[in-house]
């Protein structure tokens, strides 16, 4: 939520994305539907319980997509699941920093590293509740406690 709209449940960016966690509505569209079980409405969007459940639910479902790997699942969830499926199809076989460095869209790359960095910040910060969360492993699921391209 820090990095997609620095809490503004009013965000939207120029591709279209909204609400605290940036979904897209397409993508909002399916989500309530198989996570809240209602129709959608735009306003769910707007709404910071509303939009951080279903955001939530989009990171653990690109998490399971991207086996568990939190920097696939943090790419997918910034530059599309396509677009990263793509970059490791094309990168099989090579180390993960590699992998990760090859990505085409460095607004990802970059978009990954602060979200990783936050997590180690949340974490120092928060160190009672670094275990909480998705997998135990913390908000974004990331248990390698590396940044990538800070110096790891």
């Amino acid at each position: 939520v820090r990095q997609e709209s620095v809490f503004d449940s009013e965000a939207r960016s120029r591709a279209g994305a909204l609400g605290l966690t940036q979904l897209m509505p397409a993508t909002a569209r399916g989500l309530v539907r198989s996570v809240m079980r209602v129709r959608y409405r735009r306003a769910f969007l707007y709404d910071p319980s509303t939009n951080a459940r279903l955001g939530a639910a989009y990171l653990k479902s690109l998490e399971d997509r991207f086996g568990g790997n939190p920097l696939w699942a943090l790419a997918a969830y910034n530059g599309g699941p396509t677009r990263m499926a793509r970059v490791l199809k094309e990168n099989a076989g090579m180390p993960e920093d590699e992998i990760f460095e090859s990505h085409p869209a460095y607004e990802t790359r970059d978009y990954v590293r602060r979200v990783m960095l936050f997590t180690e910040s949340y974490r120092a910060l928060y160190p009672e509740s670094a275990g909480a969360g998705a997998g135990d492993e913390g908000e974004t699921g990331a248990s390698s406690g590396k940044t990538p391209g800070a110096g790891s």
